[in-house]
């Protein structure tokens, strides 16, 4: 059988290489849902995008060392190669922000 692998999979190992509290982990997984939202966001790997939602969701809790050297050998990026991605769903985020608001 073909098995694809989504970023929800990777969501979960980076998760626990982060050692992610219960808050943390579920405004990752907001943040995966999110990316559902815009096509756009297809153009990066599922590994990518998990890593990014990681790294967003510790930023937005404010946990001091957001890309440690744990979650750089786990998910193989370096924040600089996440800017991207991160900065694309930062963005996105707001949209469905004020989208929200406007409702």
């Amino acid at each position: 059988g073909l098995t694809v692998v989504t970023s929800l999979y990777f969501l979960r190992r980076f998760s626990k290489a982060a050692r992610s509290d219960f808050t943390a982990h579920t405004l990752s997984k907001y943040l995966a849902e999110v990316i559902l939202l815009d096509l756009k966001m297809l153009k990066y790997l599922p590994s990518m995008l998990a890593a990014s939602c990681i790294y967003l969701s510790r930023r937005m809790l404010f946990i001091e060392d957001p890309w440690d050297a744990t979650l750089q050998h786990y998910s193989t990026y370096t924040e600089m190669q996440l800017k991207d991605c991160v900065l694309d769903l930062n963005e996105l985020l707001k949209k469905v922000h004020k989208s929200n608001l406007q409702t």
